[in-house]
């Protein structure tokens, strides 16, 4: 017993074509349903199945060709037998062709909907009830899948956005028309299209809340050379942004930018401090609905996203995301996306002429770098395994406070006055620190200092140490001890004392961030 929504035939019943054609309706809406939840649950959402739909410019026309594919379109408005999940399906290549270009370049998109088209008329014959005759009639016999495609052309202009969203379709590609364009560069497409795919146990199975998290992520890190406001990628990355049925990529060396169009609020940095790199599920433009699925974003050429601005930058290491830089540090230090809170707003031109948005609880934080405002520059960095250490060293002097008798809580996030500008993010929540004093021959250091985690009470989980020059000279002396900060980067120096010193400092050679280290 298959318990599926069937057309019951009875004995001796005389069949009519409307029970014929119902019969067929409950088959396809069993068959469109499986494949929906299979793929989307009960959110049923919009999109297309694997390499559907390819949209490619064909070299030397204004001519874009479609290959073939499936997708799904979820309709609430259809009507039972039918199902709201629509089955949408083209086994032959399609073409739609431009407007040649304007005076300025222009992005234009190529959208789809449901449609359909009579495959095969047949002759039969067909009883007329005023004569009690058959006559031969043409009549339809097989009706098949047959998107309808469609060109909505951008706004021209020196730096074009991509078009508003439309109610009722989908988009698979942006085509670049240039200015004056009488034929199509095969490279300028940028693939866009909403994506379903089979959900798997680790989807789990269920409706994605709306504030849902990535999950699955893995790798990141940032190694910056410094001198630039680039950056890249430490290890390979890979996750799924809420609402999404297929991974994001970010390769080793992929690369990292801090830039006008892809900092949040606009603009760049305006002051020293940390930048957060995360990566972001790419925007739909306003006017498209809900139920599409998360979309790729992919091209071969940079330039079709603003090359070195736009937030996509290697397109054989990045897929399915964009790049941005925040000010705004993660929320929950707990869970591997590093999502932060709020809502974002970029002025990405290709995305959108005015500011665009996003809201960051859907991001996923690739690392951090220190910002210098006065070379306009991210501070060289390396990322070794876990550890994170900057070329310039965070420090904090307790000399001047020598003697300490009680207790005084010294920051290693950022540099000793004085110092080069390097700022540490508050995923820098195990830190390598030195101790390091300058003491005059048969001298020495008392220090007792604990971190988060230590307990002064009774003394333990605690650096205590006399730190001594028996030497006949001047001495650096000191040692490396790996300390847990609180949530603004600080230690505590509980009691200190010097005999013959000359200067005594905490500093931050390395860190683990503390999201990297969940993943």
């Amino acid at each position: 017993m298959s318990n599926i929504d069937s057309t019951q035939w009875n004995t001796r019943e005389r069949a009519t074509s409307s029970d014929l054609n119902r019969a067929t309706k409950l088959l396809h809406r069993a068959l469109a349903e499986a494949v929906s939840y299979l793929a989307s649950g009960a959110t049923k959402k919009s999109g297309c199945f694997g390499d559907s739909f390819i949209a490619t410019p064909a070299a030397g026309t204004m001519k874009t060709v479609i290959g073939p594919g499936l997708a799904l379109w979820s309709d609430s408005t259809q009507v039972y037998p039918e199902s709201s999940a629509v089955w949408i399906e083209s086994r032959e290549i399609r073409e739609v062709t431009h407007d040649v270009g304007d005076p300025q370049a222009r992005y234009d998109v190529i959208e789809m909907r449901p449609g359909q088209l009579v495959s095969s008329t047949q002759p039969r014959d067909v009883f007329d009830p005023v004569t009690g005759a058959f006559t031969v009639q043409n009549l339809t016999k097989e009706v098949k899948s047959y998107p309808e495609f469609r060109i909505v052309k951008g706004t021209p202009s020196a730096t074009p956005s991509i078009p508003a969203g439309s109610s009722g379709w989908m988009p698979i590609a942006y085509v670049l028309v240039a200015s004056g364009a009488v034929t199509l560069d095969p490279q300028g497409v940028v693939y866009c299209r909403p994506i379903l795919a089979a959900q798997d146990p680790a989807g789990a199975w269920a409706t994605p809340a709306p504030t849902r998290h990535a999950t699955r992520v893995k790798g990141g890190g940032v190694i910056a050379a410094g001198g630039s406001l680039a950056a890249s990628v430490a290890n390979d990355m890979t996750g799924r942004f809420p609402g999404y049925y297929v991974d994001f990529r970010l390769n080793t060396t992929a690369t990292l930018r801090v830039t006008t169009m892809t900092w949040d609020g606009g603009g760049l940095p305006g002051a020293d401090g940390v930048v957060y790199f995360y990566v972001i599920p790419p925007p739909y433009p306003a006017g498209y609905e809900a139920h599409l699925a998360g979309r790729e974003i992919w091209t071969p050429d940079t330039t079709m996203i603003y090359t070195n601005n736009g937030g996509f930058y290697t397109p054989t290491r990045q897929e399915g995301c964009i790049i941005v830089a925040s000010s705004t540090a993660p929320a929950n230090l707990t869970n591997p996306a590093g999502y932060a809170t709020g809502n974002a707003t970029f002025n990405n031109l290709f995305f959108s002429a005015a500011a665009s948005n996003s809201d960051r609880e859907k991001w996923v934080y690739i690392g951090a770098a220190s910002f210098e405002a006065a070379g306009t520059q991210l501070v060289t960095q390396r990322h070794i395994g876990r550890w994170t250490a900057t070329q310039r060293k965070t420090k904090k002097s307790f000399f001047a406070d020598l003697p300490i008798g009680a207790p005084i809580q010294y920051s290693l996030w950022s540099e000793a006055a004085g110092d080069p500008v390097v700022r540490w993010p508050v995923t820098a929540r195990e830190i390598e620190m030195q101790v390091r004093a300058a003491v005059n021959a048969a001298g020495n250091l008392f220090l007792s200092l604990y971190d988060d985690v230590g307990n002064d009470a009774v003394n333990e989980g605690m650096l205590i140490n006399v730190f001594a020059n028996n030497a006949g000279v001047q001495l650096n002396v000191g040692g490396t001890y790996n300390v847990l900060p609180d949530s603004s980067g600080r230690v505590t120096i509980k009691t200190a004392s010097a005999t013959g010193a000359a200067s005594a400092v905490l500093i931050g050679k390395a860190y683990k961030d503390t999201i990297l280290d969940l993943r």
